[in-house]
């Protein structure tokens, strides 16, 4: 396992500026996208837009979240972590699908027209996973019926504050869906495809979270061994598919 620590690289939390994104990228480009990546909390998950950039074919995009990440940049057009899915959407030229899964239909009904009537986006609100979407349809058909031919490579991203507080401890709110019903959704998802590459935020932040003295919320300790838990869990369902 290769750990880089950005941490005291200025321009970074919440938001990426420009010449953050370059460090980052001079680093990661020696790498490439392949594999599983820890990204931390969900404050950097702009990184999936770093990783995705560095695709050099067609591909579609799975988005495990409680939140869309589509929302238009307030500043400047930073890339940020509320937005970074819809950089993908406006500058890559290799996307050619976002599987969004997991925001309330609440979350998604706020964003501008535009951005739900994008024909690439297919959304599955948390209430339709949670009312039997393992059972969703596989290979590219997540939409409607899967399309003719062999489907397309696959980058999948997981935030979990996907996930319910029983499950897990995030800094951010999170959702109701078990660990269980995120495993379906994924299997579904990943089954029959090639997968590109994987990420993983959502990680407990050294300063607290947001949910913390909430009903059920695990705490301390057990909040500890629950965030490795579910990054072992996601870990091994993703070993499933990439090669070697």
């Amino acid at each position: 396992m290769l750990r880089l620590d950005f941490s005291a690289l200025p321009g970074t939390d919440l938001y990426c500026d420009d010449a953050a994104a370059e460090e980052i990228l001079t680093q990661l480009s020696q790498l490439g996208p392949r594999g599983i990546h820890l990204i931390d909390s969900g404050n950097t998950h702009y990184m999936t837009r770093l990783f995705t950039s560095l695709l050099s074919e067609p591909y579609e995009l799975a988005l495990f979240d409680h939140h869309p990440d589509l929302q238009p940049p307030a500043f400047g057009g930073l890339l940020s972590c509320g937005g970074w899915a819809l950089d993908v959407l406006e500058k890559d030229p290799n996307i050619r699908k976002l599987l969004l899964i997991g925001p309330p239909e609440e979350a998604w009904a706020e964003l501008p027209r535009e951005i739900r009537e994008d024909a690439r986006i297919c959304f599955v609100s948390q209430e339709k996973a949670l009312q039997g979407g393992t059972a969703l349809p596989t290979a590219g058909g997540l939409c409607g019926e899967a399309p003719a031919g062999e489907a397309l490579p696959l980058y999948v991203s997981v935030d979990k504050d996907i996930l319910s507080t029983e499950e897990v401890l995030t800094n951010w709110d999170q959702g109701e869906v078990s660990m269980k019903c995120l495993l379906g959704l994924l299997e579904a998802v990943c089954e029959g495809r090639r997968l590109l590459g994987a990420d993983i935020c959502g990680a407990l932040p050294a300063g607290g979270a947001r949910n913390v003295g909430k009903q059920n919320a695990p705490q301390g300790a057990d909040a500890e061994a629950l965030a490795l838990r579910s990054d072992l869990e996601l870990i091994r369902f993703f070993r499933r598919f990439l090669p070697e």
